[in-house]
């Protein structure tokens, strides 16, 4: 399609001029066909089986096997995630191998199973050397603790023999003297556990003690130092001491056992990780391959399948290139056939679009596509859009900044599509180009406004006006008049931090 001279080609202003399309697709041609079809991506499929759930569909078995896939692949990104590391972008090609899902599925199980397994052990062990960890610092504590009380009871003891040589003893001897100069056997029995509660919880559990025991408890609490590793959580929870406790084990042997588990572990999600990406390009095209096969509906011989869809004229030959390609590669004895069907149906629109008006035509898709061969507002947008902005953003200083940003974006944008981007950096990098003529409008605007990062420059020369006699005190308030000739581009400096600036400028 054409152009005039004075305005834009008419496959920009209006959609592309589009054909309802029939395919009969052979069995055992179809998974290729679908897959290739795809990668044109210039078919758009009509749900021949709209009336039917999902679950009623030939390929729901298929579906939900991509389903299972792809939950594994997310448990293995989770996985990698809590270990600190992040899957290697493959440096083979992109193409995924349709035959290999076989294997894929079967390594993928093993994988699951080997590495559950190993949680399972690591958590256990992690486990066991948490408790003896709290075990040890327990009797550290205890022992500090029975350690001063030792040497309290001591002291008591000389304290209560000097006074008994100094003082009479009456008949009403105190109680502690009484337990203390009593028979051994008629003593009370004092007993004691020990152990480590949860920091936040320490003033709950005293509460649940002296609730227990009426208030006959004799509660000594002691912070530690390091925070004790949760078992479950894997969080790292600080703990005071509670005199209830035992013993402690085998810890340099579990240690060892342990480093070597997470040691293994690390290798297993290492060797998962070459393959994430690989295996998760698959998992999703065989998903959609399926996805879309399901609106396809099956002939009365059960032999084949019958597509209908919607594709631009244009297009023609690209689809039969992938149809003749997938019947070579199936080794089918019958190609598909491709037939084109009149209709009154209003077709879609599609605007076929480049690197650099498609972030304009996405601008204008947000608010609403247009109709079928309707004209196309994104081929204004394109001036219109960066224009409105720089007449807000309005400074040439911010523009060549801006500008510079997206440049770089530019020159190595073969280098950066091909990396993963974080969100804020891929969304400036898809709209670069939307950003560039923003920059350039910002930068025109800007000399207009004669605004380098808001402070105004003399670019022509000194200010076209200036005092009128000596009674003015400055050059920006009253009594201005014009001493040389106007300025021949954007505002007279002078105008800046002017009673008169808004107005202006």
């Amino acid at each position: 399609m054409g152009g005039g001279i004075f305005g834009p080609t008419m496959d920009l202003m209006r959609s592309e001029p589009m054909q309802l399309v029939q395919l009969i697709i052979p069995i055992e041609s179809a998974y290729r066909t679908i897959s290739y079809l795809g990668d044109v991506g210039l078919f758009q499929f009509n749900d021949l089986n709209a009336e039917k759930s999902p679950f009623q569909r030939t390929y729901a078995a298929q579906i939900k096997r991509s389903a299972e896939m792809a939950r594994k692949l997310r448990f293995f990104k989770e996985q990698m995630t809590k270990a600190g590391l992040s899957p290697t972008k493959s440096l083979r090609s992109s193409d995924v191998d349709l035959g290999s899902i076989g294997g894929i599925i079967v390594a993928l199980g093993e994988l699951e199973s080997e590495l559950i397994e190993i949680n399972s052990n690591n958590e256990m062990l992690q486990h066991t050397y948490n408790e003896l960890s709290e075990y040890k610092l327990v009797l550290q504590k205890a022992g500090e603790l029975f350690h001063t009380a030792q040497s309290s009871v001591a002291v008591q003891q000389s304290e209560l023999e000097a006074y008994n040589t100094t003082e009479a003893v009456t008949d009403s001897a105190l109680l502690l003297e009484q337990e203390m100069t009593m028979d051994p056997s008629k003593q009370v029995k004092l007993g004691f556990i020990s152990g480590l509660v949860a920091r936040e919880k320490s003033m709950a559990f005293e509460r649940i003690l002296f609730r227990a025991t009426r208030g006959n408890v004799f509660l000594k609490q002691s912070v530690l130092e390091n925070a004790v590793v949760d078992p479950v959580s894997g969080d790292k929870v600080e703990k005071n001491f509670q005199i209830i406790s035992q013993v402690s084990g085998r810890l340099a042997e579990l240690k060892t056992t342990l480093d070597l588990g997470l040691a293994h572990r690390s290798n297993l999600l290492q060797t998962i990780g070459f393959e994430f990406e690989q295996w998760n390009s698959l998992v999703k095209k065989e998903k959609s391959i399926y996805h879309t096969l399901n609106m396809l509906n099956m002939d009365v011989t059960k032999k084949c399948l019958v597509a209908e869809g919607w594709c631009p004229v244009f297009a023609t030959d690209q689809i039969q290139n992938g149809l003749r390609r997938a019947t070579l590669d199936s080794s089918s004895q019958i190609g598909a056939i491709f037939h084109v069907l009149q209709t009154k149906d209003s077709p879609p629109t599609y605007f076929r679009t480049n690197k650099f008006t498609s972030a304009f035509q996405e601008i204008v898709d947000a608010y609403g596509v247009a109709k079928y061969q309707e004209a196309n507002p994104s081929v204004y947008t394109i001036v219109t859009f960066p224009f409105l902005f720089a007449v807000m953003f309005g400074d040439w200083g911010h523009g060549i900044c801006l500008l510079l940003a997206t440049l770089y974006f530019i020159f190595r944008e073969k280098k950066l599509s091909s990396q993963k981007l974080g969100d804020i950096t891929e969304m400036a990098f898809s709209g670069r180009y939307v950003i560039m003529m923003m920059a350039i409008f910002s930068i025109y605007t800007g000399l207009i406004y004669n605004e380098f990062f808001s402070v105004p420059l003399e670019l022509f020369g000194p200010s076209a006006y200036g005092c009128r006699d000596q009674s003015c005190r400055d050059a920006s308030t009253v009594g201005l008049v014009k001493v040389r000739a106007t300025y021949p581009f954007g505002l007279d400096p002078k105008w800046h931090g002017s009673r008169s600036e808004l107005p202006f400028s």
